[in-house]
């Protein structure tokens, strides 16, 4: 599975504010200016596969990833605002399958052992 697409940033509503934007070849090269962001976009990927395995946890992160899977396209995103877990989804082949709100509520998909789908067919 291959990142694809990354949409992140900090500091939203703050002066520190900073959005970035990067769609991901099989190559890619990130180049600019002094003070543009390259290496926040860089590290906001580190953030998310170690946020992913949860390895570390973070104050502040808004990140919406796109994963390329040959079976099923990936979209997955998450907004830590204060250290508080504001929104989180993960859609599989178009379907929500995962959704958390600030709350700690949310659904998860699940289907039963040696069942093709809900319907039991």
């Amino acid at each position: 599975m291959q990142l694809r697409h990354i949409q992140t940033g900090t500091g939203q509503g703050t002066e520190r504010a900073w959005k970035a934007v990067v769609d991901l070849g099989q190559t890619t090269l990130i180049v600019g200016r002094n003070a543009t962001g390259k290496s926040k976009v860089l590290f906001s990927i580190r953030n998310l596969a170690q946020m992913i395995a949860n390895r570390q946890q973070f104050d502040d992160a808004h990140v919406k990833a796109f994963f390329d899977d040959p079976a099923a396209p990936l979209i997955y995103e998450l907004h830590i605002d204060n250290g508080v877990v504001r929104t989180e989804s993960l859609q599989v082949a178009a379907e929500t399958v995962l959704t958390r709100s600030e709350d700690g509520q949310g659904t998860i998909k699940a289907i039963a052992a040696g069942v093709k789908d809900l319907t039991g067919r």
